[in-house]
């Protein structure tokens, strides 16, 4: 039988106070039914009653965002709403951001409570599998990356089975250096047994190896990739499984420091330039053709590029008869003789450089003798380019034109905002950046408008606001502790102050006094198996 109840029906509402007529009652199957009905035909046409007045119906289709309205009807007092109790299903849950509950993500703290549904429902499940499980981001358990501190206990699953190893005390630290157990790198620091030999990583190489010396932080996946490394090539790792084989062959005398060197098409000086070592394995072959004498004619203390001899940049070090003044970079320019010889080679390439803006160079070879006499070129070096469809403010004055006419539109649509802003091109891009936030940049073109409605006093980086990070120079009041990204932080440890408080319990263990300490929970419980 259907009831006419706020949890199964809407509301009946009865509105006579504008009429003198006597109004329908409201009650009763057949309006139950009429209700029912006419709640359905607006659930269908996605069609929502705002609002009734002097006995119209003002209804709103949202998908053709029409009004129209109903029959001028004094009579009529029924109609659908909500219970205004469901705007607010928990009312006694105090935390500076209600709209984080029930937004998909588990957020701790104040919002794991039962008087705010535990997160909006969003921790019934993370609470459910790992009740006392006390981290800051819940979302790390169970990711498939293990992470170390408060996250490998057995309270939180060891990290919601992410570390299999919880005798394993350096998966925090090879973390830190790039790497994860079982991520098909053989690891040293993880090839203990407490590890699983890295996940497994380490097995086949520890059966075919197990004499072969294994070098702290080495990456053993390069024994057998192809690449002879020297520190493998002996007789325990197979000679490098293989990979030295050749160059032994072929240069059983040569001792240098890293044979993979030795043919990579780079001609290497000193022990590799050798008769032992193939002359480099033939890299240096054309070079010693060239310039027999030129190793010799280098101090000790100056280093010879070979590859860069005959590269068009005049290298002093080089520039000796032995090297062919550098393979002929340092020779004067037949058109310019008096010019600076190491900058001979940006003649005429299309910038004007101030450094070769003289007579002697032709004045760039031509390149500053530009439409606009009277523009600075000491700045044409820099990083913007005159007329290049960009504005560059540095150009943007009378004697440059306004930039060659790139920046006219900017000066017409900012016109007092040419004091504040080094790059136009962030103007309007979408980000609200705090230096343009400005009355006279329009507010960064109209990005900070909505920074500025939510957070009117707040004096900080506007695109960092709720981006998920909690930046500590946003963690103020006026900032809303950072758009909410703060809150959890502030409720789990108030009294720490660090610089980057989203290094805090992010499964590294940050080792400065400045996170590992009481106040922080020692860098929220990263450095509880290193302390």
């Amino acid at each position: 039988m259907m009831q006419n109840s706020s949890s199964s029906l809407p509301h009946v509402m009865n509105d006579n106070h504008h009429s003198n007529k006597s109004s329908p009652v409201c009650n009763g199957k057949f309006f139950a039914l009429l209700i029912a009905i006419n709640c359905f035909v607006a659930a269908i046409t996605k069609t929502v009653i705002v609002s009734i007045h002097d006995g119209s119906i003002a209804r709103r289709d949202q998908k053709h965002r029409s009004v129209l309205q109903a029959a001028d009807d004094e009579d009529t007092c029924c109609v659908c709403t909500s219970s205004s109790d469901d705007n607010n299903p928990y009312p006694n849950c105090d935390v500076p951001n209600p709209h984080l509950l029930g937004n998909g993500i588990c957020s701790t703290g104040p919002y794991n409570k039962q008087e705010c549904g535990f997160d909006g429902g969003d921790c019934d499940a993370f609470n459910s599998e790992y009740p006392n499980c006390d981290v800051l981001n819940p979302e790390l358990v169970g990711n498939d990356d293990c992470d170390d501190g408060k996250y490998n206990t057995e309270e939180c699953g060891f990290d919601g089975g992410d570390c299999r190893y919880p005798n394993c005390n350096v998966v925090g630290y090879i973390a830190y250096l790039g790497y994860s157990l079982g991520d098909s790198i053989c690891n040293s620091l993880a090839n203990p047994e407490e590890c699983g030999f890295d996940d497994g990583d380490c097995i086949e190489f520890n059966r075919e190896y197990p004499d072969c010396t294994m070098f702290e932080h080495s990456i053993f996946s390069s024994v057998g990739d192809g690449v002879c490394d020297t520190s493998y090539n002996n007789e325990e790792c197979g000679y490098d499984s293989g990979d030295c084989e050749a160059i032994n062959s072929l240069y059983p005398n040569c001792k240098v420091p890293f044979l993979k060197a030795i043919g990579n098409g780079e001609c290497d000086i000193g022990v590799y330039n050798t008769e032992d070592c193939g002359f480099d394995g033939g890299d240096c072959t054309e070079f010693n053709t060239l310039y027999p004498d030129c190793t010799d004619s280098i101090s000790f203390d100056d280093e010879l590029y070979p590859d860069e001899v005959g590269d068009d940049l005049c290298d002093i070090m080089q520039n000796t008869t032995e090297c062919g003044y550098d393979g002929g970079d340092c020779l004067p320019n037949p058109m310019y003789p008096d010019c600076d010889i190491a900058l001979v080679h940006d003649i005429g390439d299309g910038r004007c450089d101030s450094d070769l803006n003289n007579s002697e160079c032709g004045f760039d070879g031509g390149d500053c003798v530009i439409k606009y006499p009277n523009c600075n070129a000491n700045t044409l070096t820099g990083s913007g380019v005159l007329g290049n469809g960009l504005c560059d403010t540095m150009f943007n004055n009378e004697d440059c034109n306004f930039d060659d006419g790139d920046c006219v539109e900017f000066n017409l649509e900012y016109p007092t905002c040419k004091g504040f802003i080094s790059n136009t091109s962030r103007l309007g891009d979408g980000i609200c950046h705090h230096s343009l936030n400005l009355e006279q940049c329009n507010f960064d073109g109209g990005d900070c408008a909505e920074y500025n409605t939510r957070y009117p006093n707040c004096v900080a980086f506007g695109g960092d606001i709720g981006d998920g990070r909690c930046e500590s120079e946003n963690n103020t009041p006026e900032c809303r502790f950072d758009g909410g990204d703060c809150d959890v932080f502030n409720y789990l440890y108030p009294n720490c102050n660090v610089s980057n408080p989203s290094f805090i319990g992010n499964g590294r263990c940050d080792t400065t006094e400045e996170y590992n300490n009481a106040e922080c929970g020692y860098d929220g419980g990263d450095c509880d198996n290193i302390n």
